[in-house]
């Protein structure tokens, strides 16, 4: 199928851009309209089709060298609803949460610096019981999920065995990129783990707020796919029972994984494996020697 290209000059206002991201169709307002990341931390709603900038907010921009090499990109997320945005630091630790109506910060991230230049900063905006939240790092290995007009933690760990029970779920997995299925059930992470080894991971929202908040860290809905050589790269929800993964190989051989995460089975040593419907080229079946203990 033929598509249409239209190419549109960013207003010179805009430049340098940073990052961009869609937001909501406004009322009355034919086209597109974007929320632009500008170099300095401005941030502006920008209508293509009337040419119209809007001042949103003005953040504090830091961006500190990586450990290794390379420094941080800054990366722009916005809200299904429109009225939140975070800007974040992919392959750094910081971010910040955003009340687009206001233009003020709502809160700042800190998903601690162990390892963090190995992945993108991550965070999801989602929805729960109709309001908005935010899914974010709160440390190498370890997710919270904050509402977002409460500023409360939703999944705070405060069992009655207290921190005997948080280290037994504590996970040897480095949290990466997050994606929410289209209907806001489920959550993929494309995390990986030693040795180094990508390691994606998928568990349902919906337990995690409402049933149990280890569930991120292995619950009942907590499955991984064990089979990819690379993390961080394109990832793509196709529907609600497939996502497709690229997987970049050691040898720069790319191969396309779809999984389906709602057929999961067991595996020995107890870890439950989210079954891949098709891989592109072939691969072959997973073997023994995969690197499922050390996520257990």
């Amino acid at each position: 199928m033929a598509t249409n290209t239209v190419d549109v000059s960013v207003p010179d206002v805009l430049r340098p851009v940073v990052d961009v991201a869609a937001l909501p169709a406004a009322p009355g307002v034919a086209g597109a309209t974007w929320l632009v990341l500008s170099e300095g931390g401005r941030l502006a709603r920008w209508t293509p089709t009337t040419g119209e900038v809007q001042d949103v907010a003005r953040l504090r921009e830091e961006q500190p060298a990586s450990e290794f090499g390379g420094g941080v990109r800054l990366r722009l997320h916005v809200s299904r609803c429109g009225r939140w945005a975070a800007v974040v630091q992919d392959g750094g630790r910081y971010g910040t949460v955003v009340d687009l109506t206001t233009g003020s910060p709502a809160f700042t991230l800190d998903g601690g610096d162990y390892c963090c230049e190995t992945v993108p900063f991550a965070l999801a905006f989602a929805e729960h019981e109709g309001r908005p939240v935010v899914v974010h790092r709160t440390d190498w290995n370890r997710l919270d999920v904050t509402d977002l007009a409460s500023g409360k933690v939703l999944t705070a760990r405060d069992s009655a065995a207290g921190a005997e029970e948080d280290a037994e779920h504590d996970l040897d997995y480095f949290h990466g990129g997050l994606s929410p299925s289209p209907d806001g059930t489920r959550l993929y992470d494309g995390g990986w783990v030693w040795q180094p080894w990508g390691m994606p991971a998928v568990w349902s929202l919906t337990a995690w707020l409402h049933d149990n908040p280890y569930e991120s860290e292995g619950g009942p809905s907590h499955a991984v796919y064990p089979e990819l050589s690379e993390w961080n790269g394109p990832t793509v929800w196709i529907h609600d029972g497939r996502i497709a993964v690229y997987d970049r190989g050691d040898a720069g051989s790319g191969s396309v994984h779809v999984l389906d995460p709602t057929s999961i089975e067991t595996r020995s040593p107890g870890v439950r494996w989210i079954k891949a419907v098709v891989t592109s080229p072939g691969r072959s079946a997973p073997s023994a020697s995969s690197p499922t203990a050390s996520i257990c």
